[in-house]
């Protein structure tokens, strides 16, 4: 299955915060992979057919329609630049029963992963929240159990 990206593109988002790397076209598709496995999102996919979760039927302000939108691409760009790096977090404490628990230093954040923070926030779908645009709107009030549209 394709990325989102490709590696030249990829490359170009990374400079855009003066990160010098060349993504590798296996650590793009891990990362769109891992992306696709962070749902559930907002909205549904545009096109059921398609094998990835982005493009969305639901678009966050400034994100152009039907289109991949920015931050999710930086996302995979700054997931594969740590895969490549190796910078996934470290062992901070082991507990053994009955031979006790050692702790560690808990490791610095990289810069990449400071990026990440927050930037696929507006696309998760938090509890509660509805699924889809075609569900929201229902006949009653919650007290009628008049099922969703």
């Amino acid at each position: 299955m394709a990325a989102y990206l490709t590696p030249s593109e990829a490359q170009a988002l990374l400079a855009e915060h003066d990160i010098d790397a060349s993504p590798t076209i296996g650590s793009l598709e891990n990362a769109s992979r891992q992306l696709d496995n962070m749902g559930p999102f907002i909205g549904e996919r545009l096109n059921y057919l398609q094998p990835r979760a982005f493009p969305r039927t639901i678009n966050v302000a400034g994100d152009t329609p039907l289109e991949v939108p920015k931050p999710v691409l930086m996302w995979v760009a700054l997931q594969s630049y740590r895969v490549v790096r190796n910078e996934e977090p470290s062992l901070t404490s082991i507990s053994i029963p009955q031979i006790g628990s050692k702790s560690y230093a808990t490791p610095r954040r990289s810069m990449a992963a400071s990026l990440q923070t927050g930037m696929l926030r507006p696309y998760i779908q938090r509890t509660g929240q509805l699924a889809s645009t075609r569900r929201r709107f229902y006949y009653g009030g919650p007290l009628n159990n008049v099922p969703y549209v």
